[in-house]
This record gives structure tokens, C-alpha cells and sequence, in this order.
């Protein structure tokens, strides 16, 4: 069986404007990528999250369709994300606390 492929279509800004981020060629600390449902916001983010993983760059991502989405789950999730690179644990273990 073969294995699905995932495309991107129409959101290349977003991953070049990601690319130059992860580089340091671009001072956002946020990139929020917004639109209506179905035209790939989660498939761009799960690309970001693949590239960021393979330089080993910290990145947190909220999917903003979770169900229940509260600042205190916004945090959460940001601190578990964030946590999975080292350096950034060890600068969060107090916040974790």
C-alpha cells in the first residue's frame, strides 16, 4: 500500500515567511496563520513543526479548532511544545512548577 501524500496548496507565503523565521532572517517571535476551514492551516503547521523539529528549533503550535481552547490550555500546550527541546526545559522547569 502506499503511503498518502500530503499537499500544500496556496500556502507557500506562510512556509517561506516560517523558513526565514527558523533562519533568524525574520524577527517575528509569532506567525499565525488564519483563514477559513479547509485550505490547509493544519497541513502548513504540521510542515512547520516537521521543519522546526529537524533543526532542532523550538516551536510550540495551537491549532486554534480544539475544542475548549482557554488561555490556560493555550499555555499548556505552549510549555509541553516548548519543553520537548532541552535548552527551553531547563529555562521553563520554574514555570512548570
Amino acid at each position: 500500500m502506499s503511503e498518502k501524500k500530503v499537499y500544500t496548496v496556496g500556502r507557500q507565503a506562510e512556509v517561506r515567511l516560517f523558513e526565514k523565521l527558523v533562519s533568524g532572517d525574520e524577527p517575528l517571535p509569532v506567525l499565525n496563520i488564519y483563514g477559513p476551514g479547509g485550505i490547509g492551516k493544519t497541513i502548513v503547521g504540521r510542515k512547520m513543526r516537521e521543519f522546526a523539529t529537524g533543526r532542532e528549533t523550538p516551536l510550540a503550535f495551537i491549532d486554534g479548532d480544539r475544542q475548549e481552547l482557554t488561555p490556560y490550555r493555550i499555555l499548556r500546550q505552549i510549555g509541553n511544545d516548548l519543553t520537548v527541546n532541552e535548552i527551553v526545559e531547563e529555562a521553563l522547569s520554574s514555570f512548570n512548577k
